[in-house]
Parts: C-alpha cells; sequence; structure tokens
C-alpha cells in the first residue's frame, strides 16, 4: 500500500504539472504557463511519465499519457520536443501547428547526427559506394539518463503544446523514434524554470550509426536551410540557427566547429563556419 501511495503521488505531481501547461489552451494564456520554478516538482514528475519504444498506435499512446496525467476529455494538449527541420513553423504547420511553442533548452539530452536510415543497412555495397561508408546519418535526439550516461550535454529546440491530431501526425512522421520524456527549461532575466515535454529518439541501437559516419549532405543542408531563414529568426531570435548548429554533435560526440563544418558548404557555396559564433 505503502508503494501505491507513492506512485499515485507522483502521478498526481505530473498531473498538476501538465494541468498547468494546458492552462494555455484553456485560458489562452501564452507558453510561459507551461512551466514553474519548482525543479524538483518537474524532476520528481519526470520520474512517473509513461516511455513508449514505438510510435505506432499513436491513439493508444495519446490515451496513456492523458491517462497517466489524470487529464480530462476538455484537456486536450501534449507538450512535444521539436529538434530537427520541423523547427520551421511553416513545415510544422503542414503536421497540424500546434497551441504554443517557444524556445527551451532540453536537459541531460543530446542532439546528435546518428540515425541510420538506410533502407538496406547489411548490403556490403553500400559501403563500396562514394560517400556512402561516411555520409549517411540523420539526426536524432537522445535522453542520456536513458542511455546509462554521465555525460552533462543540452540542446536548444522547440517546444510544442499539440492536440491530438497533429500527436498522431507527428508519431507517423517519425515512425522508427522512441517517445520518451525530458526535462526542459526556459532562462529569462537569470531566472530559470522548468517544464516537461515528450521527444522522439531513435534509441534502437540497430538504427543508429558507427562513430565514423558524418551527417548526410543533403539531409544536413535540408535542416540547415529551414533553420537559417527569417521566417525562424523572426520568431526565434537571430542566434537561434547557430545555437541549432552549436549544441549538435556528430555521431562520435564531436562538435560541428572542430570536423564536418570545415568541410560543408551551404547550397550558395559559402562556408557554414562564417556563420558560427567564435565564442561558441
Amino acid at each position: 500500500m505503502r508503494t501505491q501511495n507513492f506512485f499515485l503521488s507522483k502521478i498526481r505531481l505530473l498531473g498538476a504539472l501538465c494541468l498547468a501547461s494546458l492552462a494555455v489552451l484553456i485560458t489562452g494564456c501564452d507558453a510561459d504557463d507551461a512551466f514553474t520554478s519548482d525543479k524538483q516538482l518537474v524532476e520528481e514528475a519526470k520520474t512517473s511519465a509513461p516511455i513508449f519504444t514505438k510510435t505506432n498506435g499513436a491513439d493508444d499512446i495519446w490515451d496513456t499519457i492523458k491517462a497517466a496525467w489524470g487529464l480530462s476529455k476538455q484537456m486536450n494538449c501534449v507538450p512535444v520536443v521539436i529538434y530537427d527541420d520541423l523547427m520551421n513553423p511553416s513545415k510544422f504547420q503542414a503536421k497540424g501547428g500546434s497551441i504554443w511553442n517557444t524556445v527551451v533548452e532540453v536537459s541531460n539530452s543530446k542532439r546528435i547526427f546518428n540515425y541510420d536510415t538506410r533502407a538496406d543497412k547489411n548490403d556490403a555495397r553500400n559501403d563500396k559506394k562514394e560517400n556512402s561508408a561516411k555520409n549517411y546519418a540523420d539526426i536524432n535526439a537522445l535522453a542520456l539518463d536513458l542511455q546509462n550516461s554521465k555525460e552533462e550535454s543540452h540542446f536548444t529546440a522547440v517546444l510544442h503544446g499539440v492536440e491530438k491530431e497533429t500527436f498522431i501526425a507527428l508519431c507517423d512522421y517519425y515512425p522508427q523514434h522512441s517517445l520518451v520524456p525530458v526535462i526542459v527549461t526556459k532562462t529569462s532575466d537569470d531566472r530559470t524554470t522548468y517544464g516537461l515535454g515528450f521527444m522522439f529518439s531513435v534509441t534502437n541501437p540497430a538504427l543508429q550509426t558507427r562513430q565514423d559516419v558524418l551527417p548526410n549532405h543533403a539531409r544536413f543542408s535540408e535542416i540547415w536551410d529551414s533553420i537559417n531563414c527569417k521566417d525562424v529568426t523572426d520568431l526565434y531570435g537571430e542566434d537561434f540557427p547557430a545555437t541549432y548548429i552549436n549544441t549538435t554533435v556528430l555521431a562520435n560526440g564531436e562538435d560541428f566547429p572542430a570536423t564536418y563544418i570545415n568541410t560543408t558548404v551551404l547550397a550558395n557555396g559559402e562556408s557554414i563556419t562564417s556563420l558560427i559564433p567564435a565564442n561558441k
């Protein structure tokens, strides 16, 4: 009974936090209502959040999240972390849009190009093709606590409050991903607030690249062009594209400026290094 009561208390904490998040929908407030200054509350709530190893059956996933958070039918919103080209508002809108969105730092997590999207990963001929052996990684994000890692890392992303229709569309868009809870933070005027979000993450080792693999050039450029545009900088700030680069790593864990960036150019032929702040 004591164990049951302890579990129920954590569920109540999680529900209370989600209620704060959903106040945006109910009262028409802004995304700041999805955050609290109580870090311990968020940390305890995260321990009771469900983890999904597959994203098929999105209806069931949605219902499980709502049940875990004790949400009524009227409270129809879940916070989702977006960290790739869908950070572009137009691209995200094509998936259904959101009630609110805000820039966050994803705590104890790493954005990394280590997702192996090749159709035939075991075909030895792949490694004989020019650039195939070294340049086929797509973007991914890992929750380090689920990797049993003691590494300290974070990255900048966009947190969206989404309704069920958009949530299902996102699950379809990330068919090989797990869905994991992460803590997100916002800092303003030296004050940090905390929230929770669900993040799509490729956790299956069979879908992750070797450490010597570099990003697929076309995919890297697609993401960069989606982020480095006026729509994004007007919404999230002039520094947002550079911050994306500065909080993303290669499959071997190295920073982009140390390796890949120096040999990568934009669509107009210019080096991407000119866009990276000198004080990284």
